[in-house]
């Protein structure tokens, strides 16, 4: 892609910071949920757009084993990406922990 290591790591430490610290506009969404303690670390952007509204989020997850999950949401007619996007994306990478696709599950599906 012609992208520095360097700035890979700017934009993957941005995209963490999203879900998992504080000011991480889905922070909220992702800080009650079980999935760190699953072994699946979750990277991430919120966004919207007005005119039409839409609501969105994107991004990707890794486990321990470096298996990798990638996700985008959007939600037409949705607001802010942080209320109405990071929520489903939050419960689908839930559910592909759940089916054994991702992390670490006790009944994998495969």
């Amino acid at each position: 892609l012609g992208i520095s290591p360097q700035t890979l790591n700017v934009v993957h430490d941005g995209m963490s910071a999203v879900v998992n610290e504080l000011s991480g506009t889905a922070y909220t969404q992702f800080s009650t949920s079980t999935i760190p303690m699953q072994g699946v670390k979750v990277y991430g952007k919120t966004g919207s757009t007005t005119d039409p509204d839409h609501a969105w989020f994107g991004g990707f997850a890794i486990d321990d084993a470096g298996r990798k999950l990638t996700i985008v949401v959007l939600v037409e007619g949705g607001q802010r990406g942080s209320a109405d996007a990071a929520p489903l994306a939050r419960d689908i990478i839930q559910s592909c922990i759940d089916a054994g696709h991702i992390g670490q599950t006790q009944n994998p599906s495969f």
